[in-house]
C-alpha cells in the first residue's frame, strides 16, 4: 500500500513538474513508467480535441485533474472544419475556435488557480494570437466570386430548370478547391468573414436571379461554406445566432437543428442515413436554426447578414475583455512576506 502512495505522488509531482518548465528530470525506467501513465491518463491530444470540439464538460473534466493544462500544454490539432491548427495551446485554441464562453466558464477559472507566473503564460499565449489575427485582417480580402457570379447569371438552364450547365459546375468546383482546408500555422481560419461575403453576393443579385439561381446558389455555395466552420459556431447557427448573437443567450452546446425539407431527424451536418448533407441537399438558416432548401422573401434575406455581422462583433468584443481580464490578472502585485522582528 505504501508503495502504491509513493509511485500516485511521484506521478503527479513528475507531471506537474514538468508542465511547469521545472528542473525535474526522469532518471529511471520506474520514473518514466509513472509519467507515462499520467500522461495517458490525461491525454493531452484528447484535451485539446474536446476544446476544439466545443465540449466544455469534458474539458473541466480534466482540468480538475490538473489545471496546469490550461496553460502549459501545446499541440496540433485537427478540427471538424478539416483544418489543422499547428502548435497550439489551450488558450489559443479557445480563441481560434471562437468559444469565449469555454474560455471565460472553464478555462479561466482554471487559470486562476495556477501560479502568477503561469497567468502571465496564458495572457502572453493570448495577446501573441490575437496579434496575429490582427495582422491577418489588414491583410484580408474577400473571396472574389466574380466568376461564379457571372457564370450563374449566364446559365440559362440553371434559371429554367434549377440544374447548372459546365461553366456554372466548373466555377464551383473551382470554388471547392480554393477553400479546401489546410493547415493553419499562424492567424486562424477566415471562414466567418467569407460567410459575410458570400450572404452578401447573395444579397446583391436577389432581384437579378431567378429562384432556381438563387436556390442553387444557396444550398451549394453557401451551404458548402457552413460546412467548413468551426464546432463552436455550428452549435450556435444550430440554436439560431437570433438567440447566441442578438439576445445573448448561452450557447446550449446541441446541433439538432429544425428540418424544414422532411420529417427526419436532422444535425447540423445532415442525417443519419446520409440522405441529407448540407451543401448537397440543403443550406444552414442561421437566423433560427434550420435545414432549408427554400428562398425566402422580404427582409428575412438581410438578417442572416445582420445577426452574422452581430455575432462576429460580439465575439471580438468578448475576447478584448478576456485579454483585458489576463492582463490584469497577469499583473498582480508580489506580495512579499513580512520582515522578522528580531
Amino acid at each position: 500500500m505504501a508503495n502504491n502512495r509513493k509511485i500516485s505522488r511521484l506521478d503527479d509531482l513528475a507531471f506537474r513538474a514538468l508542465l511547469r518548465n521545472s528542473a525535474f528530470s526522469i532518471s529511471s525506467e520506474a520514473q518514466q513508467l509513472v509519467y507515462m501513465r499520467y500522461l495517458h491518463k490525461l491525454d493531452i491530444p484528447v484535451f485539446l480535441q474536446v476544446i476544439a470540439d466545443a465540449n466544455p464538460a469534458e474539458v473541466q473534466k480534466r482540468l480538475n485533474d490538473c489545471p496546469e493544462l490550461a496553460v502549459a500544454v501545446i499541440g496540433t490539432v485537427t478540427t471538424v472544419s478539416g483544418y489543422t491548427y499547428e502548435n497550439v495551446t489551450a488558450v489559443q485554441l479557445a480563441y481560434l475556435m471562437d468559444d469565449d464562453e469555454l474560455m471565460t466558464d472553464v478555462l479561466l477559472p482554471a487559470i486562476k488557480r495556477l501560479p502568477l507566473d503561469m497567468v502571465r503564460q496564458a495572457e502572453e499565449q493570448l495577446t501573441e494570437k490575437m496579434k496575429e489575427v490582427e495582422i491577418q485582417q489588414t491583410q484580408f480580402n474577400p473571396y472574389d466570386f466574380a466568376g461564379l457570379v457571372k457564370a450563374i447569371a449566364l446559365d440559362e438552364t440553371l434559371r429554367h430548370s434549377g440544374q447548372p450547365n459546365n461553366a456554372t459546375q466548373n466555377a464551383f468546383a473551382h470554388l471547392i478547391e480554393d477553400f479546401k482546408p489546410g493547415n493553419i500555422a499562424q492567424g486562424k481560419s477566415r471562414i466567418k468573414e467569407q460567410l459575410r461575403e458570400v450572404y452578401r453576393v447573395c444579397n446583391d443579385n436577389w432581384d437579378l436571379w431567378s429562384v432556381n439561381q438563387l436556390r442553387w446558389y444557396l444550398i451549394n455555395i453557401v451551404g458548402h461554406l457552413q460546412t467548413l466552420v468551426e464546432k463552436c459556431f455550428e452549435q450556435e447557427c444550430s440554436q439560431g445566432l437570433s438567440e447566441t448573437a442578438n439576445h445573448k443567450v448561452p450557447n446550449a452546446r446541441g446541433v439538432k437543428i429544425n428540418n424544414r425539407i422532411n420529417d427526419t431527424e436532422l444535425n447540423y451536418r445532415g442525417n443519419a442515413d446520409g440522405s441529407l448533407v448540407p451543401g448537397r441537399d440543403y443550406y444552414i438558416e442561421i437566423i433560427y436554426g434550420g435545414g432549408d432548401t427554400a428562398v425566402t422573401s422580404g427582409t428575412a434575406r438581410h438578417r442572416s447578414l445582420e445577426c452574422l455581422n452581430t455575432h462576429i462583433n460580439n465575439k471580438n468584443r468578448q475576447w478584448e475583455k478576456i485579454r483585458n481580464e489576463l492582463t490584469t490578472l497577469s499583473k498582480a502585485p508580489v506580495v512579499l512576506p513580512a520582515p522578522v522582528r528580531p
